[in-house]
């Protein structure tokens, strides 16, 4: 008998498990190089990945060496004026005198009046759209008077949204183009299914949209990082926003002024939301200008 043969019978003797078959270990795959081309896209991959890294480094930067340009502070305005239950206005005027007329080359219209034009922009209570889902914060930037005039109508609660409806389609009766950020996409469409719950007609139909976030696709994309508002705003206008708040946490900023009374974190919503329909402005006079 074998040293092995008698080292199991002790074992078994002992109450020792048996000594199972060793299991051979898995084979390891052969290496593959990489080809040329996924080295290239890995490559491609990471430098961007290092650029929108700069980027942010870039804008962090900025905001915290400018005096009075922290994100986290809150703005001083008041929430405007109730006009109609459950609604508020705010309206700011900024002058600013430009051409009275433009071309819309994208829209194949020419010698257009700046005041025909609207910049136009949401926020909602919810990220996806849906019925539950409102515009709490309605915005249009037009032109008067040589003066950029900014309205917004904040509802208070959701008694408000009929007026709110009702009041927009009366500021737009009188434009010709809507001017918008990706409002094709969900802007328009959003408040197209909220006309309807009040028996009123909605004011899009019979105007020309533009919407910049093509044409910046179209024309931008090779000097951007990414085609999104606040990229736009940072890399090809030379913009930091004063006082803002990420997108992502508007809604719950109305929500907590709805149910908490706590407004500072809406007021930095709110001037967000202003910037969005000034910048689309900007973003016009850019691309007209180059």
């Amino acid at each position: 008998m074998s040293a092995v043969d008698v080292l199991l019978r002790l074992r078994a003797q002992a109450g020792a498990r048996t000594l199972g078959t060793p299991v051979p270990r898995a084979r390891e795959p052969d290496y593959v190089a990489p080809t040329h081309g996924d080295a290239a896209r890995e490559a491609e991959a990471l430098v961007e990945r290092l650029r929108a890294a700069l980027a942010r480094r870039a804008y962090h930067r900025d905001m915290e060496q400018l005096p009075g340009m922290q994100s986290t502070a809150v703005p001083d305005f008041d929430l405007g004026e109730r006009i109609a239950p459950g609604l508020r206005l705010l309206q700011i005027d900024y002058p600013d005198p430009q051409a009275t007329s433009i071309d819309l080359p994208w829209l194949e219209q020419t010698g257009v009046a700046r005041a025909d034009l609207a910049a136009f922009d949401i926020e909602t209570t919810g990220m996806n759209a849906g019925v539950g889902v409102r515009a709490f914060l309605v915005g249009i930037a037009d032109w008067c008077d040589d003066r950029l005039r900014v309205r917004q109508l904040l509802l208070e609660s959701p008694a408000g949204e009929p007026h709110q409806l009702a009041l927009l389609r009366e500021w737009l009766l009188s434009k010709r183009v809507l001017l918008s950020y990706n409002g094709k996409s969900f802007d328009v469409p959003m408040m197209n299914g909220r006309y309807p719950l009040f028996g009123q007609a909605a004011p899009f139909a019979d105007l020309a949209h533009l919407d910049l976030l093509t044409i910046v696709r179209r024309q931008l994309k090779d000097r951007l990082s990414n085609c999104k508002l606040g990229t736009v705003e940072r890399e090809w206008l030379g913009l930091i926003r004063q006082h803002d708040l990420p997108s992502a946490e508007v809604p719950g900023a109305w929500r907590d002024w709805i149910r908490l009374g706590r407004d500072d974190r809406l007021k930095r919503a709110i001037a967000h939301h202003r910037q969005d329909v000034i910048s689309l402005w900007q973003i016009l006079n850019r691309l007209l200008a180059v």
